[in-house]
């Protein structure tokens, strides 16, 4: 399968600590084809400081031995992992032209965008490049598996004429659990959503939803 490029944007605000737990599970990853972008809506707890050092290798993750999930994000992967920072305004006019390469993307966007404004300009920089295929959307709270890149890209692939495509959700402190599997139903008439295959277990599978949980989400750009 040809790697089709993915842009992956995290946003962040006052959760560096996540942050970088996700991030060491996204940097370790099986898809070859991808860039990170991390949008920081202003935090004021030194996030993107911190962000920085752990990219330079001057900081790691801490997991206690028995934490379920240890294996996705420890240890940690190679640094330093190589990175730019941009401004909210040059990161939506595209950044530096010679930025392809460079996997970790950060952006400052100096404001409390909340999370759809955050993501906005995640997406407004990788639509000023325009150089992928997909744009995965995913929360800085998680923590994926080596290959739910892989089977995103391949689930898309497999019905090109769908627009997104969602994961299933476990709960971080209990992983036999589904929080969400990749969505929900929307009620129109009282306004409200319910997950999809919520509390049941890890796994079943769950294909039938009309609402995408905007967690992990991949949106497609062909």
């Amino acid at each position: 399968m040809e790697d089709l490029k993915v842009y992956i944007v995290i946003i962040n605000w006052n959760g560096w600590k996540d942050t970088i737990e996700c991030l060491e599970s996204v940097f370790r990853n099986d898809y070859s084809n991808y860039q990170v972008v991390v949008c920081d809506n202003g935090s004021l707890d030194g996030s993107m400081e911190h962000i920085t050092a752990w990219a330079a290798g001057g900081l790691d993750v801490y997991l206690p031995k028995n934490d379920q999930l240890r294996d996705l994000s420890f240890p940690p992967v190679s640094k330093p992992i190589r990175y730019v920072q941009y401004d909210r305004k040059e990161a939506e006019s595209g950044g530096k032209p010679w930025a392809d390469d460079i996997r970790l993307i950060l952006i400052q966007t100096s404001a409390n965008l909340g999370f759809a404004g955050g993501n906005n300009v995640g997406f407004r920089y990788a639509l000023a490049r325009d150089d992928f295929a997909y744009i995965w959307l995913l929360n800085n709270d998680t923590v994926i598996r080596p290959d739910a890149l892989i089977k995103l890209v391949m689930k898309i692939k497999e019905k090109p004429k769908i627009g997104m495509c969602g994961s299933t959700l476990l709960y971080y402190h209990d992983p036999e659990l589904i929080q969400a599997a990749g969505g929900g139903h929307y009620n129109k008439w009282l306004g409200t959503t319910r997950h999809l295959a919520a509390f049941k277990s890890s796994d079943e599978t769950v294909d039938d939803k009309d609402i995408l949980s905007g967690c992990p989400m991949s949106q497609g750009h062909l």
